[in-house]
């Protein structure tokens, strides 16, 4: 019973980032490169996950979007190509 309300509060204050959602996309992909527009729609499958779950805390307002996830990325140390365009690449490794 303690470590369940031990659980349940630190999940209700920890809430869920576009950085985190950003960074276990980015350490669960196993290819090298993954294109902004398949991270965008990986993130936002989890946002809209998060959105809906009750217990879950978020402060996010919009779903993920092109700009400011290649910041995310970048604030990780990855590396982008064709960074602000459609065809905008992530390098893994």
């Amino acid at each position: 019973m303690f470590s369940t309300d031990l659980y349940q509060r630190q999940q209700a204050s920890t809430p869920v980032t576009l950085n985190s959602l950003i960074a276990v996309t980015l350490l669960h992909t196993k290819s090298d490169v993954l294109s902004i527009a398949d991270l965008i729609k990986l993130t936002s499958t989890m946002y809209h996950y998060v959105k809906i779950k009750k217990q879950a805390t978020t402060y996010m307002q919009v779903t993920p979007q092109q700009t400011l996830c290649e910041k995310h990325v970048e604030g990780l140390g990855y590396r982008l190509t064709d960074k602000g365009k459609k065809t905008s690449t992530i390098h893994l490794h």
